[in-house]
């Protein structure tokens, strides 16, 4: 993503909405048309271009911003928003992380010894008894979805020694045994084992719910932003136009003064006037440049020295298009799309699964535990002169090994099997006693802030439909207010001409349509914002908007 300053560099003088023929022509006339006398009324409140003061007049560089680019510069480079995205992943990465409780685990050891002793008895060697060890084991275990263990282990021993007596030297001893391991009251069923899992996705999924939120707020923040940025200037035009006319009040005056029909103190008064609204011009210019630094801001707070020095210029007009809205269905359409009140459901929904987990948590644990193990043995088989106990004197050798071994463990010729309860009864359960009185406590408290939350959509919704209502009767009556000044303003200018007001009328009239011509354009943008501002409390305003937000 470009910052503001590359983004200039990139859209270049071309973008301007006017062709550089046109902006000559739009100087030049309005050269000509400033050198006119007054004669009769002057036209104000005509033009909604966007215009700068003298300063202007040096080499800045602007942008041309609309107000869709705005709001996907925000989508892209918010800090705000870049956080919440990540809190997203976050909290997916904790599903993944919480589903490894199903995942299977494998262990594997080996172990070699080897040992010297004194004989002990007959049957030991002569002299030292040697023997070598080398010992295998391994196995496989999964949780499953039951609360049920499962574990696959293999086991396979080694051994050697120079016992005269040994049958089977050296010898291989595998086994393979399965274990399952069943809860039958605690622990047990889908929902408990899926316990930790369910509170992630649901985390998740009201993590996705609070961006939603948090990205309504700030894309609302970079649009009343933008249309305050579009009033500031448009009242900064309204301000040079009543400046232009006290400056034309001032000249016509003092050709009064020269031929002698209007007394000194008269031009004192119009250059008071124009004093003023000058100084209205200085502050109007610096709340342009407010305005500004507060939309850099908003979409790119990463913005670098330079993209400061970039003079956004908006290139949208708030439009003034007549919307009715109905306040029972706007509340049902909150009730539907706000992502505050999903998100609240679904807190309750944990909240109710925290106290079904945490009473099973206090039953006894009753386990189910089956076992069975397959055998095998076999190695270099020795036969000994049964009449002989000198030495052990070897008659005869068979040949085998670990095939031979493996064999006798598939054939389940020598197996071993186990099944049996375990109990474990705590004499004291406080932990989950209380565990379990606080998840009540706390679905309590999450049903009253539903019930708040419930309030406050409510109140939000209606204080947004009345504004909008508002705003809608504000714009009728300020422009009816402003075409009434400016008719006042068109006879008094006459009345002056041939000396039948006064200097004083003339310069409040100005400043009454001055105020009347803000008034207006204050009201437009006003209702502009109150728009979004239902949007937003309806939760609409990403769809209405055209905001897709990416998983």
């Amino acid at each position: 993503m470009l910052t503001l300053n590359e983004l200039f560099q990139k859209k270049g003088k071309g973008d301007c909405p006017w062709g550089r023929g046109l902006l000559i022509m739009v100087l030049v006339l309005a050269f000509a048309f400033s050198a006119l006398p007054v004669k009769g009324s002057y036209a104000v409140g005509k033009d909604d271009g966007y215009t700068y003061s003298a300063s202007s007049q040096q080499e800045v560089k602007k942008l041309y911003l609309s107000l869709r680019d705005a709001l996907e510069m925000a989508m892209e480079r918010n800090l705000n928003i870049q956080i919440e995205r990540y809190n997203t992943r976050i909290s997916d990465e904790r599903v993944g992380e919480s589903m490894g409780f199903f995942d299977y685990q494998s262990t594997l050891s080996t172990s070699y010894s080897k040992s010297q002793s004194e004989p002990w008895d007959v049957f030991s060697a002569q002299d030292i008894n040697i023997s070598d060890n080398y010992t295998l084991r391994g196995g496989i275990t999964k949780n499953l979805v039951t609360g049920a263990n499962f574990q696959v282990s293999y086991t396979e021993a080694r051994r050697s020694s120079n016992s005269p007596f040994s049958n089977y030297n050296p010898y291989h001893r595998p086994v393979l045994s399965l274990q399952f391991t069943q809860p039958l009251w605690k622990n047990f069923g889908v929902e408990n084992t899926k316990y930790n899992i369910t509170i992630a996705q649901n985390n998740s999924e009201m993590s996705d719910k609070q961006f939603r939120a948090q990205l309504m707020t700030i894309l609302a923040e970079v649009q009343r932003i933008y249309w305050e940025l579009v009033f500031r200037i448009q009242n900064l035009e309204v301000n040079r136009q009543s400046l232009k006319l006290a400056q034309d009040q001032l000249q016509m005056n003092r050709t009064k003064v020269e031929v002698g029909t209007m007394a000194p103190i008269e031009v004192t008064q119009a250059e008071a006037a124009v004093a003023s609204r000058e100084e209205g011009i200085i502050v109007g210019e610096s709340a342009i440049r407010d305005a500004q630094d507060q939309l850099k801001m908003a979409i790119d707070p990463s913005i670098d020295l330079d993209s400061w020095e970039v003079e956004i210029i908006p290139t949208d007009k708030p439009p003034f298009e007549l919307q009715s809205f109905e306040l029972q269905k706007c509340i049902e359409t909150a009730f539907e799309n706000r992502p505050e009140y999903d998100l609240q459901k679904i807190a309750i929904s944990s909240k109710e699964l925290s106290i079904r987990h945490t009473k099973n948590q206090m039953r006894p644990a009753i386990d189910l535990v089956a076992s069975f193990a397959a055998n095998g043995l076999d190695g270099l088989y020795l036969i000994y002169d049964k009449r002989s106990l000198e030495g052990g004197k070897i008659v005869d050798v068979i040949e085998g090994g670990f095939g031979g071994a493996m064999k006798d463990v598939f054939s389940l010729d020598y197996r071993d099997w186990n099944i049996g309860f375990n109990i474990s009864l705590p004499i004291q359960n406080r932990a989950a006693e209380s565990a379990h009185a606080r998840s009540k406590v706390e679905l309590t408290q999450e049903e009253a802030r539903l019930k708040n939350l419930e309030l406050s959509i409510i109140l939000e919704v209606r204080q947004a439909v009345r504004a909008v209502d508002t705003n809608i009767k504000r714009v009728e009556a300020t422009r009816k207010a402003r075409e009434l000044a400016e008719k006042q303003l068109e006879a008094e200018q006459k009345k002056f001409a041939v000396g039948t007001s006064t200097n004083f009328e003339v310069l409040s009239l100005q400043t009454d349509l001055a105020t009347a011509m803000s008034n207006e354009r204050r009201s437009i943008v006003d209702y502009n914002i109150s728009l979004f501002t239902l949007q937003k409390v309806m939760g609409t305003l990403l769809k209405d908007s055209n905001i897709v937000v990416k998983d």
